[in-house]
């Protein structure tokens, strides 16, 4: 930068000798060549569905962004640390499905913080669940992102509530480590257009009722667990075709037949994979 200040100020000492009309010109182009500030891009957490829900229960989250005022924006890249607190949310997975663009990449990396650590799937996977994770994206190279007022779809984060919480948040962190930064890339790696990065979403967590809200399928212990494990098949296993019935075995069709039949043994194993949340006691 300094050998760039002095011969600007040798080519203007010049021109000042030649006449004010030659300085006034110089100036001129000089500061018309001058780069302009990027227009930003926000980046916002969204929640996609309920945000009041049962312990076992899922909340989708969606990152957006949006252009500063009513001017699109073109983005190549961008990183977001997602924090939450997760003795009381757990994140299971991401979906690209309502992504408003096909990323070249879009995953949890490996970092140099280690703020991904415990990835499932090295080098990409669900990190660790604790409590921060850093989010890649790469937008392809001859088809850019183009980020509008009406906002650009990323992709969804599925948390799980895996304890009450009368309030609790997940947001976007803006630094973490000593590389790990939100932030958006425009045109080229180096131009930086992040904009507000502030928003968080709210969440309520309820006890699962599990004394007056059986979790269907989840008989073994009965209504203590409020999942459907591999004790609830084991239980439907063992009374199936015997009498007197066992009630909570008693799972097909949604009541009863007064007979554990196969009809029970496959309704266990739909609700084992599908992991019901309490506010299903019979299959939605």
């Amino acid at each position: 930068m300094l050998h760039v200040q002095t011969l600007l100020r040798t080519i203007l000492n010049r021109s000042m000798a030649k006449g004010r009309t030659r300085l006034v010109v110089l100036a001129c182009l000089f500061f018309s060549a001058a780069p302009t500030v990027a227009e930003t891009v926000d980046l916002v957490l969204r929640a996609d569905g309920a945000t009041e829900v049962f312990v076992g229960g899922y909340v989708e989250i969606a990152l957006v962004s949006y252009a500063d005022e009513e001017k699109s924006v073109s983005i190549v890249a961008l990183d977001a640390i997602i924090g939450w607190d997760p003795s009381v949310l757990s994140l299971e997975s991401k979906s690209d499905a309502d992504a408003s663009y096909p990323w070249q990449v879009s995953a949890f990396l490996q970092d140099p913080d280690g703020i991904n650590t415990g990835i499932n799937v090295p080098p990409i996977g669900i990190p660790a669940n604790d409590g921060n994770a850093l989010y890649t994206a790469f937008a392809q190279p001859s088809l850019p992102a183009i980020v509008g007022f009406d906002g650009l779809g990323i992709t969804t984060y599925r948390f799980r509530a895996v304890a009450p919480s009368e309030s609790t948040i997940v947001r976007l962190v803006p630094t973490l480590g000593s590389f790990g930064r939100t932030r958006v890339f425009g045109e080229g790696l180096q131009v930086d257009v992040t904009g507000d990065i502030t928003t968080v979403v709210s969440i309520r967590i309820l006890p699962a009722s599990c004394g007056t809200c059986q979790l269907y399928g989840d008989i073994s212990p009965y209504g203590e667990t409020c999942r459907v494990d591999l004790d609830d098949i084991f239980c439907v296993l063992d009374g199936f075709d015997k009498t007197p019935v066992c009630p909570q075995a008693d799972l097909y069709p949604c009541g009863g037949n007064g007979l554990i039949d196969l009809d029970d043994i496959f309704a266990v194993l739909d609700a084992f994979a599908d992991d019901y949340a309490c506010s299903h006691p019979c299959p939605p």
